[in-house]
């Protein structure tokens, strides 16, 4: 199994509702439904928009798959949101209330996973992987592979090279 793979699949993921609501606890379901009754009566008279239901736990998930599939328009959030129909805002609240991550924290684990994948593979030219991968440049790279994982893509390769 590649190393990318194993590190991105063990990133935790909220998709459950009952869960968030669980721990939101009875109190916040009750006032949920009293507050959507009185925008409800608000949006009779015209002065507040209705309460439109969440988009629910697949917003996070398509987002997570643009990502992964390296489509074109998953590079940035404004982007991604156009792509996925939703504003910036939303998308950015959905995708780190399910789960748990920026996107920028996961489009970034998904690229420093992916650079592990190449050096890996025998990729030698790290600035050459940090430019295929979106990276302004090798240090940005190696900043990221280190935040990520904890060690620098040299030492990863390193560490690789030895077991080799």
């Amino acid at each position: 199994m590649a190393i990318a793979t194993t590190l991105v699949s063990s990133v935790p993921v909220l998709v459950n509702a009952e869960i968030a609501e669980a721990r939101a606890g009875p109190a916040v379901a009750a006032s949920r439904s009293t507050s959507g009754q009185v925008l409800g009566r608000a949006a009779d008279a015209g002065t507040v928009r209705p309460h439109r239901p969440a988009r629910g736990p697949g917003l996070a998930d398509q987002a997570r798959e643009a990502i992964l599939a390296d489509h074109p328009d998953a590079a940035g959030l404004v982007t991604l949101a156009r792509l996925l129909g939703v504003s910036p805002s939303h998308l950015s609240r959905v995708f780190h209330r399910e789960t748990g991550l920026t996107l920028t924290r996961y489009r970034n684990r998904v690229r420093a996973g992916r650079a592990l994948d190449r050096i890996e593979q025998g990729a030698h030219n790290l600035a050459e992987v940090a430019a295929d991968l979106g990276f302004a440049d090798q240090a940005h790279l190696a900043r990221t592979v280190k935040a990520e994982f904890g060690r620098t893509s040299t030492e990863i390769r390193r560490l690789l090279d030895a077991v080799r």
